[in-house]
């Protein structure tokens, strides 16, 4: 199960700013992208980004004067809500963005154990030659000769059968290209509730209703931050809002924006990694 590259979009005003660069074909079926930032402030200056909600798993390997606990390479689960994160001073970061469901290849257990949460790679080489690097490219590219070592020996049948079905389910959804009701994903894929959701907990990290929910604003964002013309109450009903306040509230609330605000300075949307397929 593949998805095609979405892209990260950042912030690239205030001195923060943001690189993608694709992965080698060995990892395009677990892994999305790499990404780099890196950023130099003003003294005393400082800036929160938000990052915004997501089903990918991310490898990030961070220097940031805020940090108290110092330099730290860990892999950051998905997300239900907006994380805000504040960078001053100079620093970088480097990571790489899984599939959904494409980091189990490396976990090999239940994802849900992530949400929301982070697991910090416990190996001292990692981060000395993270640290080492001489820019942010070359991070880059050790942290993707870390994850392809870290890949080990190919799934038993069972479960790569599951986690290839539950990718599917996934997918399903991304296409769906409207808001669904977990029973209507469940109909179209052939399983009942409850094994949706422990499929979905164990390989992707979300419930199958946190991911419609997730796909859902996402799917938004991207009409909200395209250029064609929007008709806000119209957008709202197709992606599953009930009504164009709700629609403005989640905004509000996970962006800190409304949506007419991100769409007149786009650079304000802060992080965001598509779980869905398509070019930005």
């Amino acid at each position: 199960m593949t998805y095609a590259p979405a892209g990260v979009a950042r912030s690239t005003k205030d001195g923060l700013f943001a690189t993608d660069t694709p992965v080698p074909p060995e990892l395009a079926p677990f892994v999305r992208q790499a990404w780099s930032t890196r950023w130099r402030l003003a003294p005393g200056a400082e800036v929160v980004v938000p990052t915004l909600p997501s089903a990918c798993v991310n490898l990030v390997a961070e220097s940031n004067p805020r940090n108290e606990s110092g330099p730290s390479v860990k892999y950051v689960g998905p997300r239900r809500e907006v994380f805000r994160w504040t960078i001053a001073d100079e620093g970088f970061t480097a990571g790489l963005a899984f599939h959904p469901g494409g980091f189990y290849r490396i976990w090999r257990k239940p994802l849900r154990e992530l949400l929301g949460g982070v697991a910090p790679v416990e190996d001292a080489a990692v981060l000395a030659r993270f640290l080492a690097g001489p820019d942010n490219a070359t991070r880059e590219q050790d942290l993707i000769g870390f994850v392809v070592a870290s890949l080990g020996a190919p799934l038993p049948a069972a479960d790569e059968r599951a986690l290839a079905e539950t990718q599917a389910a996934f997918a399903h959804i991304v296409a769906a290209g409207e808001c669904m009701a977990v029973r209507d994903l469940c109909r179209e894929v052939g399983v009942n509730e409850r094994t949706l959701e422990r499929a979905f907990d164990r390989y992707i990290g979300v419930s199958p209703k946190l991911a419609i929910r997730t796909v859902r604003f996402q799917q938004a964002l991207r009409a909200v931050l395209g250029a064609t013309p929007v008709d806000w109450a119209e957008l709202a009903l197709r992606t599953g809002y009930s009504d164009q306040a709700h629609f403005c509230r989640d905004f509000l609330k996970l962006t800190g924006r409304t949506p007419g605000e991100l769409r007149a300075d786009s650079r304000d949307v802060g992080n965001v990694q598509y779980d869905e397929a398509g070019s930005d």
